[in-house]
């Protein structure tokens, strides 16, 4: 049950509700509320790509569309994000914080910068990446990786800001 909720997936939570419900019975149950409008898309050009989704799952809550641009670079070292809530249209926004959650494998090992503004990531094979957020305040929680039939203990960045109401 637990990892059907949103705020189980590398993704954007508002008030850590989860942008749709399933049936009871699981998946092959079906959705009993979700998102209605998924458009997305993908573009490619000299070996870099762009990928854009959004959709409306938050807009019976909160008055929210949620959109996700990834950009990935020509040598696969170079990735970045963006994650936008827009106002559904005709819906009145309501107060809450949004949650930007990005799960990590339990063999990376994370850290906060020593100024505060980034997160290094150190992976198994000796590389080390950086984790950098604008927008919203940025912290190391704790995590649950459910991989191969397994739980095991994780890490997760977390991204946190206010949504402003009307």
């Amino acid at each position: 049950q637990a990892t059907r909720a949103t705020a189980a997936h590398s993704t954007v939570s508002i008030d850590d509700k989860s942008s749709c419900t399933f049936r009871d019975g699981g998946l092959s149950h079906g959705i009993a509320r979700g998102p209605e409008h998924v458009p997305s898309s993908r573009h490619t050009q000299d070996g870099r790509s762009w990928v854009e989704a959004e959709h409306d799952g938050y807009g019976p809550n909160v008055g929210l569309n949620h959109r996700r641009r990834l950009y990935l670079g020509e040598d696969g070292r170079d990735l970045r994000g963006e994650d936008t809530l827009s106002p559904k249209p005709g819906q009145r926004v309501r107060t809450g914080t949004a949650f930007a959650r990005f799960h990590l494998h339990p063999t990376v090992e994370a850290a906060n910068t020593d100024d505060g503004d980034s997160i290094t990531l150190n992976l198994p094979d000796g590389e080390t990446w950086q984790f950098r957020a604008r927008g919203g305040a940025t912290s190391l929680e704790d995590s649950v990786y459910v991989g191969q039939g397994k739980a095991a203990a994780a890490r997760q960045i977390v991204i946190s800001a206010p949504c402003e109401a009307d």
